[in-house]
């Protein structure tokens, strides 16, 4: 039995005593974030919004995650907060965006597709949107920082 990312979200919701209060600090959501991350340095966005449920942050917009001058998009549907948060993160390098393969992967575990075509080639300008899988990977994943 294939479970979606809803179904999944409702389970976290029975499991996870959310908190007083919607949480709107950043660098604590940024903390948390790159603190859960430590545990295999790579998740999906998927993974992520349930990351934001369980801090209770109103994660959900009209932001999109990608890149518009090629028509790419790894992830919509994300508030004002929760972009930040994530441009932030990879301004910092403390996040990078890597698609590939497994990404893909990734997102079928979650039941989670788009109604777009996917993007086979990240570097391609594309005439209509299309949806780039990537998995976000922290500093240990990058190479960028020692375990």
């Amino acid at each position: 039995m294939t479970r979606n990312l809803n179904d999944i979200k409702k389970t976290v919701n029975t499991i996870v005593k959310k908190p007083d209060k919607k949480q709107t600090d950043k660098e604590y959501i940024k903390k948390f974030i790159l603190d859960f991350m430590k545990f295999d340095h790579v998740i999906c966005f998927a993974e992520l919004e349930l990351l934001f449920e369980c801090l209770g942050v109103d994660y959900i917009g009209d932001k999109i995650v990608g890149d518009k001058s090629r028509n790419l998009i790894c992830w919509s549907g994300l508030s004002s907060l929760a972009d930040d948060v994530l441009h932030e993160l990879e301004q910092e390098n403390k996040i990078a965006y890597v698609p590939g393969p497994y990404a893909e992967m990734a997102y079928q575990k979650y039941g989670v597709s788009y109604d777009i075509p996917i993007a086979k080639d990240p570097d391609k300008k594309y005439k209509s949107p299309h949806w780039l899988p990537v998995l976000i990977v922290d500093e240990v994943a990058q190479g960028l920082k020692k375990q």
